[in-house]
């Protein structure tokens, strides 16, 4: 995982030294990932319950929502949310939130435009951590569509500084993924 240089101060140091291990972890648990087959289907369903696993085995015990069968509420606003509620049971904090977008093979569309139209639902959202998890077919493919991403968070009014963005791309080249991280 590489990480830009950042044009701000990020939160603290222990922020920082957390923000590193929770990705680390991210990027570990995607990296296990095996669909049961090529669809992309399948492969929502393993982002799913490999995101819920470690979501529970976190230091905090995150609540989930998402398509997982374990899932502590259905999908809501984005693909994956990691949250906690206060003592009263209302939404406390959001820790991540997740999109994924997987080319189909049957599709007519601009997968870039739905990767596009995906990752900014991000940008809008108020979490410690954004992921989009999107494929292509090399690496002069995943880093120009990497790059533009991270340009529209440069250029977006609502981006804070030390606004997180982590970028997992399933190189089908190499049939393994590749990390990104962008801090604002």
């Amino acid at each position: 995982m590489t990480e830009s240089p950042t044009p701000h101060p990020v939160k603290s140091a222990t922020f920082n030294e957390k923000a590193k291990i929770v990705e680390n972890d991210i990027a570990n648990a995607l990296s296990q990932i095996d669909p049961e087959d090529d669809n992309p289907a399948s492969w929502t369903k393993a982002v799913n319950e490999i995101l819920q696993k470690t979501a529970k085995e976190s230091d905090r015990n995150y609540l989930a929502a998402s398509k997982a069968k374990d899932a502590n509420n259905s999908e809501w606003l984005y693909d994956f949310v990691w949250y906690d509620n206060n003592d009263n049971g209302d939404l406390n904090d959001v820790f991540l939130i997740a999109e994924s977008e997987w080319k189909n093979p049957l599709g007519n569309g601009d997968y870039a435009e739905d990767v596009q139209y995906d990752f900014e639902k991000l940008i809008v959202g108020r979490a410690e951590y954004r992921l989009m998890i999107f494929e292509g077919n090399d690496m002069a493919e995943i880093n120009p569509n990497v790059g533009q991403m991270m340009n529209v968070v440069k250029r977006c009014k609502l981006t804070k500084p030390g606004d997180r963005y982590m970028f997992a791309v399933w190189n089908t080249q190499v049939n393994d993924f590749h990390f990104d991280l962008y801090v604002a």
